[in-house]
């Protein structure tokens, strides 16, 4: 399962301590940013009236938010203050420990006076209803963790920031000690590695599109110091290369050519190749050197562009600098994705070609059902848009995840390796497309991922997944909040009873036995 990002409208809430989740300091009032901060970004000194302030929490609805008052602990001396959907009980507290109230509305933290010599830091933002495992010294939140232990593997793609990662030396890395492991490039190594031994989960870490070769080098030690025995790591050079959406492509064609020249189009996939090829040597020539069946390489692809992925694999302009292909330094799978909409996402513009799915899906609606049941039978069976382009020969999910999945499998068996979903599931959204502010169609989106027929998908494409030769299966995500941009979590908010997708999704797991190389 992949873990969705930190974040203060996060409805996952992973950590004990609100802080860990809050966004950068800035003056509300004045619009401005930046402040003199000390290495773990506590705040150091304030210029004449000005204010430091950090959303901390800012719950979508009320169901996503089941506490309504937190204890505020901090060390050193300034004022603090709260403000929008946070008020201090002044009555409940004493110095050095704030009580207060909440809201389904964004709650701010405000330091407006600090004593430079002893400077408020180390503030803990702890919902009262933790209280206990806090000061038991816990900090992930009890009821994540009753979730998180359904895994038999987690992907931290969002919680390491991988799509806007600035991480490149080792020693900026995020620290346990850092006031919020939101801004600066996601959550420690350390935190990750704590909580994958606590759920005995097999960790799935993306090394970030910037780091030199003593970070990677520094990654793999500290994973094998610190990884539990029994567990096995997936490695992957950041996360889909070869997506224009996210600056790690451009950074990869802007390296391949200025390595192997400008004339080659395809230098993208083959520094993608490249560095992935140099990952998995830094763990498995390194402290995985005894244990390399412990460490499990991805070379991600994108899965519907078939062929794109062979220059990744061979990188030729790598070989005649005198290296072995990239596939032979030890990758261990080729990651695709499950991800399927039948058509449902709407047109991508208003000039493309599927134009004319925005009347068809936009008639449905006045169906009783809201068009749920048209919905279901193009998902299952790719009847209801065969008169739109593109859409003619459209079988459903199942016979489009057994076609793709079989190419895959054949082209990863000719190379001696498997196939891992990295995501997977739904993808039912206009997001980035014509129709993203459409709230008819925002709510017929969030209406099919809540119906009991999305979940007998699910079933149906795990069971197409190990029937065809997949191995593990990531699912896009654990927890959030749905929204314009997608229903992305398997659960909508940490207290949901249950949903659909996570009862499909936690049934499989626990019903089935593991079928490819795992031991939890």
């Amino acid at each position: 399962m992949g873990f969705g990002g930190i974040s203060d409208w996060s409805a996952q809430y992973p950590f004990i301590d609100l802080m860990k989740q809050a966004r950068e300091w800035k003056d509300w009032g004045k619009g401005i940013e930046g402040f003199s901060v000390d290495e773990h970004d506590w705040v150091l000194e304030l210029k004449p009236e000005q204010t430091a302030g950090t959303v901390f929490l800012t719950p979508r609805n009320e169901d996503t938010l089941h506490f309504d008052k937190v204890i505020v602990f901090y060390e050193g001396e300034g004022t603090l203050t709260y403000a929008w959907g946070a008020k201090k009980v002044d009555e409940e507290s004493t110095e050095g420990r704030d009580v207060v109230t909440v809201s389904a509305n964004a709650n701010l933290l405000n330091i407006k006076q600090v004593n430079t010599a002893n400077p408020l830091r180390n503030i803990k933002i702890i919902p009262d209803i933790y209280l206990s495992a806090y000061e038991a010294g816990e900090i992930f939140n009890p009821d994540f963790i009753a979730r998180a232990t359904q895994f038999r593997a987690v992907r931290f793609m969002d919680w390491m920031n991988t799509n806007k990662s600035l991480q490149e030396l080792w020693g900026d890395r995020p620290l346990r000690e850092d006031r919020t492991w939101r801004v600066k490039d996601g959550v420690p190594l350390e935190v990750m590695l704590q909580l994958v031994n606590m759920l005995e989960a097999d960790p799935w870490f993306t090394i970030p599109h910037l780091a030199n070769d003593e970070y990677i080098r520094q990654f793999a030690e500290l994973v094998e110091a610190q990884l539990a025995d029994g567990l096995k790591v997936y490695v992957e050079h950041s996360n889909e290369v070869w997506n224009w959406g996210f600056p790690q492509s451009r950074y990869a064609l802007a390296s391949g050519k200025a390595r192997w020249g400008d004339e080659h189009a395809d230098a993208h996939m083959q520094w993608h190749g490249m560095r992935t090829a140099k990952i998995c040597d830094a763990f498995k020539n390194g402290p995985f050197t005894q244990t390399k069946d412990r460490v499990k390489c991805v070379l991600g692809v994108q899965t519907a562009w078939h062929g794109l992925q062979k220059t990744a694999m061979e990188c030729p302009l790598w070989v005649a600098e005198g290296h072995s292909p990239c596939y032979q330094h030890g990758f261990d799978y080729i990651g695709v994705t499950t991800y399927f909409s039948a058509g449902l996402n709407g047109p991508y513009s208003a000039s493309s070609t599927n134009v004319d799915l925005e009347p068809t899906l936009r008639s449905w609606f006045s169906e009783p059902d809201g068009g749920l049941d048209k919905a279901f039978a193009q998902l299952k069976h790719g009847t209801e848009l065969r008169k739109v382009a593109g859409y003619e020969n459209y079988a459903g999910v199942v016979s489009e995840i057994t076609e793709e999945l079989s190419y895959w499998v054949n082209y990863a068996e000719s190379f001696g390796m498997g196939i891992v979903a990295y995501e997977g599931g739904q993808h039912i959204t206009a997001n980035g497309l014509k129709l993203q502010e459409d709230t008819d169609f925002i709510d017929f989106h969030k209406a099919i991922n809540r119906d009991s027929r999305m979940g007998e998908l699910y079933t149906d494409m795990f069971n197409t997944w190990k029937n065809g030769g997949g191995e593990l299966h990531m699912c896009f995500v654990d927890i959030s909040f749905p929204g314009k941009y997608g229903s992305w979590g398997a659960l909508e908010y940490l207290t949901q009873p249950s949903s659909p997708k996570w009862d499909a999704i936690t049934a499989f797991n626990r019903n089935t036995e593991c079928w490819w190389d795992c031991d939890n």
